[in-house]
C-alpha cells in the first residue's frame, strides 16, 4: 500500500516527474533490476525515460480518451518484459513477459481493474509498427486493432489513437533530438532539425512516405 500512495502523490503532482514514476516503480516486484538491464544501446530506464519525456513533450497537454496518468503508467511499464526476453533470445516474447508483470503490480496500481486491463491491451501487441514497417498489409491491422479494441470500453478509432501517440513517443526516443542515439530520424519530418507538430493531426509528422502509409490505415477508422 505504500507504493500505492506514493504513485498517487506522483501523479498528483502540479509537474509530473517521469523519474520520480520509475523510481516509485522500482521499489517494488524486482523491478529495480530489471530496469538497470541493457538491452542493445540502452539500459532500459534510460530508453524509458527517453519515451516518457517525448510523451511529456509533444503529447501531455492534448486530450486522451483514458486518463493520462494510466497512460504515463503505460509508458513507464511498455517494455518492462524485454529484458527477460532478449536475455532468452527470443524479443517476441517481450509483450508476453510485459503483460505477466503488470498484471503482477496490479494490486498495488492507484487504477481500478478496466483501467488495467486497458493497459495491458495497449502493451501486449506492436500491431502499428508491423503495420508501418511493411510486415502486415493495412487490412491486416485494422482487423487487429479492432479486436484489441474490442477488449476495452474504447471505440476503435480511439484505440487507434492511442496507439498512434504510444507508438509516436516510443520511436521518437531513438533520436537524438530525444537524448538518444541518432537512428530513427528518417520516420519524421523536420524543421530547423526538429521534428514538426502538427496540432491540426495533434501528432508528430512522419516522413511523407510513412505519412502517406499511415493515413490509408487511419482513413478506415474515420
Amino acid at each position: 500500500m505504500v507504493i500505492f500512495f506514493k504513485m498517487n502523490e506522483i501523479f498528483e503532482d502540479d509537474i509530473f516527474s517521469p523519474q520520480g514514476l520509475i523510481n516509485c516503480l522500482k521499489q517494488t516486484n524486482n523491478l529495480d533490476s530489471i530496469y538497470q538491464k541493457q538491452v542493445r544501446h540502452y539500459k532500459l530506464e534510460h530508453h524509458t525515460l527517453l519515451v516518457m519525456n517525448q510523451f511529456e513533450k509533444y503529447f501531455s497537454c492534448m486530450d486522451l480518451p483514458i486518463s493520462k496518468n494510466l497512460f504515463r503508467l503505460m509508458l513507464a511499464l511498455h517494455d518492462i518484459g524485454k529484458p527477460q526476453a532478449f536475455i532468452e533470445g527470443n524479443i517476441k516474447n517481450q509483450y508476453k513477459y510485459t503483460v505477466n508483470i503488470i498484471n503482477e503490480l496490479r494490486g498495488i496500481l492507484p487504477f481500478r481493474e478496466d483501467e488495467i486491463d486497458l493497459l495491458v491491451v495497449l502493451v501486449s501487441s506492436d500491431v502499428l509498427g508491423m503495420y508501418l514497417q511493411y510486415q502486415i498489409n493495412k487490412d491486416n491491422a485494422f482487423n487487429q486493432i479492432v479486436l484489441l479494441a474490442a477488449k476495452t470500453n474504447l471505440t476503435s478509432l480511439m484505440f487507434f489513437e492511442l496507439l498512434t501517440v504510444y507508438y509516436q513517443c516510443d520511436i521518437a526516443a531513438y533520436t537524438k533530438e530525444a537524448g538518444g542515439l541518432a537512428y530513427l530520424e528518417h520516420l519524421f519530418s523536420y524543421q530547423n532539425d526538429k521534428k514538426i507538430f502538427d496540432g491540426h493531426t495533434k501528432m508528430l509528422k512522419f516522413n511523407p512516405i510513412l505519412e502517406g502509409k499511415y493515413n490509408e490505415l487511419k482513413k478506415i477508422f474515420l
